[in-house]
């Protein structure tokens, strides 16, 4: 099976994910996939050099073993008011782990693991796993499990708060990888994925159209970033690795907190539909009114206009994540939060009721 992307060294690497993807669908265990992919180089690839096909292939056996990343990758201990590798963590501790979300990185969430270290004390060493934005979301759970191995803490004193696709890594990692934990905390996290070409277009369109002040700035900034990112074709509805995750989902044993927002409310909500309306027929009058009012090409633009539509993330959702979405995984304990997807891992209220759920399933050892 052919994956649908262009042929170039960047879309090679994610195509024989894509496809590695595929053969875990199938059954088949990464090493016969592995194999499957060698005979279709040769067969594919007559007349390239063989060390080419052979680069191209130890490409794929080194981003399936998450081997070659830079040293900024990895799992940092808090240390003081900072994020650091230099001191070892201590294992006689309960370790809790903090992965951020796919336009994110570890220093952005000091604050979040400073927070939970003074809130959880000195019986807990807090964490933060940083993994790179352009991977695909398997190659990161590799990257998760190996240094967990690492530092050799029992799974049952291990403890995961994910934030957004953070959440998606965590659950490669139980569910695909063999992995286990204590706990896990889903803070927005896309269980179902996430439409980021459609949010892509509103959230161009919004300040153009004069919607800036219901706070779609910041979602816009978010968004736009999470689009460019490879990760981003993991996270669309009816992806592949969602695909996997849905089907096994009986894997998960580990008990689970989930906590996502909605941010606006109905009133809001209806505002926002009204002035989006209005904007749309007006920028088309606008338009209408040019020289090139009859031209194939502004026709074409007034059509996309016409089609955009308030997406259910922003409308019943965190402005990134859809409350259908954030749902989808049957959790233990799950709340709803008047939050944005960026307020979630940063509100203290929320970050109190996650290391409440950390302490009570550390008593159930």
């Amino acid at each position: 099976t052919k994956a649908p992307f262009q042929s170039d060294q960047w879309h090679d690497e994610e195509a024989d994910v894509y496809a590695m993807h595929l053969c875990a669908v199938a059954g088949y265990s990464d090493n016969a996939g592995l194999d499957a992919l060698q005979s279709a180089f040769r067969h594919e690839m007559l007349g390239v050099p063989r060390m080419k096909v052979a680069q191209r292939y130890l490409a794929l056996q080194q981003c399936l073993s998450a081997d070659g990343l830079p040293e900024q990758y990895g799992i940092s201990s808090v240390q003081e008011s900072a994020l650091t590798t230099e001191k070892a963590i201590d294992s006689s501790k309960q370790l809790v782990v903090i992965l951020h979300g796919i336009a994110s990185h570890q220093d952005r969430f000091l604050p979040t693991a400073l927070q939970l270290q003074k809130t959880l004390g000195d019986a807990y060493q807090v964490c933060a796993f940083n993994y790179p934005n352009d991977a695909s979301i398997y190659r990161s759970s590799v990257l998760l499990k190996n240094e967990l191995a690492k530092l050799g803490v029992p799974s049952k004193q291990v403890h995961f708060v994910c934030h957004s696709a953070g959440g998606l890594v965590c659950r490669s990692y139980l569910q695909l990888l063999g992995g286990s934990a204590q706990s896990v905390s889903f803070l927005g996290t896309p269980h179902a994925g996430s439409k980021f070409a459609e949010l892509q277009e509103f959230l161009e369109m919004a300040e153009f159209l004069g919607l800036s002040r219901f706070g779609l700035n910041k979602a816009r900034e978010a968004i736009i970033q999470d689009g460019r990112e490879l990760m981003a074709i993991d996270l669309e509805k009816g992806s592949l690795l969602l695909h996997r995750l849905k089907q096994s989902e009986h894997l998960l044993s580990v008990k689970r907190l989930n906590m996502y927002g909605k941010k606006l409310g109905p009133k809001t909500s209806l505002s926002l539909r009204l002035l989006l309306g209005a904007g749309k027929s007006q920028a088309i009058k606008s338009l209408m009114k040019t020289e090139a009012a009859n031209e194939p090409w502004l026709q074409e633009q007034i059509s996309l206009l016409n089609k955009i539509a308030l997406p259910q993330e922003i409308t019943e959702g965190d402005f990134a994540v859809s409350i259908d979405s954030a749902t989808d995984l049957v959790c233990d304990v799950s709340k709803q939060w008047d939050l944005a997807h960026w307020e979630l891992p940063r509100d203290e209220t929320v970050l109190r009721e996650v290391s409440k759920f950390i302490v009570l399933q550390s008593s159930q050892d």
